[in-house]
């Protein structure tokens, strides 16, 4: 019959549980690195729906071009973006509104998918001003939301 050898942690039938290592206290952060922090957090923040707006525009603009691998790979980049975009929107709306979280998700993605179809709005020969000022506003608008959603977390 094999012997079960006990663990270092295990004698006698009794068993000693490991005690964990003590915890360094985490320094707390200079004032440079948290203004840093800060100032990288609301770039980050504004540079998200700008960077959609930017791809949906090229995705466009290369579709329109005839360009279609190119054209619907800037679009999928910038689906890429959005998707990310989406949960910090909803987390935002949200976190303002008190909405519901279907509610919150639902805002986020008219918001985000805006960008998108004033895009191809353009490129199917739909010229209006309006298409230009509700994508300005819905980039704004993701911008301040992404900003808040980020800053949530900034310390």
């Amino acid at each position: 019959m094999a012997t079960v050898r006990p663990s270092a942690a295990e004698r006698n039938g009794f068993h000693f549980p490991k005690t964990a290592k003590p915890r360094k206290a985490r320094k707390p952060a200079s004032k440079t690195v948290s203004r840093a922090r800060q100032v990288i957090t609301v770039t980050l923040g504004c540079g998200i729906p700008c960077l959609s707006l930017a791809l949906s525009s090229i995705g466009g603009r290369l579709l329109a071009e005839g360009h279609s691998v190119l054209g619907v790979a800037a679009l999928l980049l910038c689906a890429t973006v959005l998707s990310v975009s989406l949960s910090h929107l909803a987390a935002a709306i949200g976190d303002i509104t008190r909405s519901q979280l279907w509610q919150s998700w639902c805002l986020a993605g008219a918001i985000d998918l805006s960008l998108v179809l004033g895009e191809l709005a353009g490129v199917s020969g739909f010229q209006c001003c309006i298409v230009a000022i509700v994508m300005v506003s819905v980039t704004l608008v993701s911008a301040l939301l992404n900003c808040w959603a980020f800053m949530r977390h900034c310390s």
